[in-house]
């Protein structure tokens, strides 16, 4: 009797998820998208991944003992997917504009489309012939946001391309009456375009020879899946709620249609927020939760949040304290606004008084201003380079104009104070000149501050 070959087809129907496992190699560190992590111990608690042995990652959990995984959502686009999972970490740097974190272990963890991650040491291997499966002792674990886990099921189905379409799964066509063909994906019947069938061709057609004509149009109206779509920065920017258009806002890569709240009519939120953007940093001053979302259809997500590209120590700070992106230039701006706009005070009390205290006060308050200034100055940079992708919006050229202008004129003005502590003893050009400087410097700051409130406060119309 002829020995039967096992369906190797039936290892299909097993479920699997789809995760992104990392870890390092001395200095160097990779990662790769596989279906293959399951828990296998509770008392330790345990978890086992298995990898092809022609994988570099494969090579870095021999050599280090340890590695991480990350828990994929639902919304993952393909994009991400292909970058770690279809590429080898031999030719490119997979994890380069990855979202990514170092872990206990010292390995990497992707946060990225990530829902929760663990992270192991290795406390047994083994070998099954192309492939090492590595059991590790869970020795980290949290749980980043909630949402449904993508499948590998799921991914075949619906994020891979080419699969589930007429064209690429050479769904046939036969004659169903006179003139009407019938798909045999969706089994719709539709008009030839024009006319019947053409002479030759045969009742069952691939769709491949019916040419323009092949297009079914119930499949291809058919619902997507949920968060199917993908949108980056500059494609959201087009569902503005305004002229008739959708009203679209992402939140740590998802996109909601806020279309049908009145909290969010012609686009704009309470007179501050306006739709098309990305608000997961707004999201943390909301007086309420992300949670106020999940009421809205979810549409898409968000493939890749461009910015330019900032060194990689930078990176990993504002990886690990995100804050620092919403808030470092809202409290540094501060000082100079106080300091400066007191220099002009208390020069004005001395005038007024002639009291030598208030100009000792005036000089302290215009050096403190100029030592800050600067720092002001940077992290507005940082935050229009973070938030605003460095785009040349109006108010923001403006700020960093007027900004330079008060450097200036507050750098010279303590400059020239320090040289010549008597410059307001006796009035004259010199004096007259400084004066002015002295009492610009509370306007300019006004005014700084009054750009900035257009930023955060935006007009209803610009």
């Amino acid at each position: 009797m002829a020995e039967r070959k096992p369906e190797f087809s039936a290892l299909r129907k097993i479920c699997y998820g789809l995760y992104v496992v990392c870890s390092k190699k001395d200095s160097r560190f990779n990662g790769a998208v596989v279906n293959t992590v399951i828990q296998v111990g509770s008392e330790p608690p345990a978890v086992e991944v298995c990898l092809s042995k022609t994988a570099l990652t494969h090579d870095f959990i021999q050599a280090s003992g340890v590695f991480t995984a990350s828990i994929l959502a639902r919304e993952t686009p393909f994009s991400f997917i292909e970058r770690l999972g279809l590429r080898s970490g031999r030719q490119v740097d997979k994890l380069e504009d990855i979202s990514y974190q170092i872990g206990v272990t010292g390995a990497p963890i992707v946060l990225e489309n990530c829902l929760a991650y663990i992270e192991a040491e290795v406390i047994g291997t083994l070998d099954v012939g192309d492939h090492t499966i590595f059991v590790g002792k869970v020795v980290e674990g949290r749980v980043i946001k909630e949402g449904e886990p993508l499948t590998y099921d799921y991914y075949q189905r619906f994020l891979k391309p080419g699969r589930l379409t007429p064209r690429r799964e050479k769904a046939m066509v036969s004659e169903a009456e006179p003139g009407r063909i019938r798909c045999s994906v969706c089994g719709s019947p539709f008009d030839v375009s024009g006319s019947p069938l053409e002479p030759g061709l045969a009742p069952v057609t691939p769709f491949e020879m019916l040419e323009d004509r092949r297009t079914c149009p119930a499949w291809f109206s058919a619902p997507e899946p949920p968060g199917s779509k993908e949108f980056d920065l500059k494609s959201l920017e087009e569902f503005s709620g305004q002229d008739g258009k959708p009203a679209y806002i992402a939140y740590q890569g998802k996109v909601f249609d806020v279309s049908g709240s009145g909290l969010w009519e012609n686009g704009l939120h309470m007179a501050n927020h306006r739709a098309g953007r990305d608000l997961t940093e707004a999201m943390a001053a909301a007086p309420h939760g992300p949670e106020v979302l999940e009421s809205f259809p979810r549409v898409g997500a968000i493939t890749k949040k461009y910015s330019p590209p900032l060194p990689r120590f930078l990176t990993r700070i504002l990886d690990r304290f995100p804050r620092i992106k919403l808030h470092s230039h809202h409290m540094m701006v501060h000082f100079p606004i106080v300091f400066l706009i007191s220099a002009t005070a208390f020069t004005i009390f001395y005038l007024v008084t002639g009291v030598n205290s208030f100009e000792a006060a005036a000089l302290i308050c215009l050096g403190s201003g100029v030592f800050f200034t600067p720092l002001a100055i940077a992290t507005g940079l940082l935050s229009w380079w973070l938030n605003f992708q460095s785009k040349p919006l109006k108010y923001v050229t403006l700020k960093i104009r007027f900004s330079f202008i008060l450097l200036g004129i507050s750098g010279g003005a303590f400059a020239w104070r320090i040289a010549n502590p008597e410059i307001l003893t006796s009035f004259g050009a010199a004096s007259t000149v400084y004066l002015a400087l002295i009492l610009s410097l509370a306007p300019l700051v006004v005014t700084i501050g009054w750009l900035g409130a257009k930023l955060t406060f935006p007009p209803e119309r610009d």
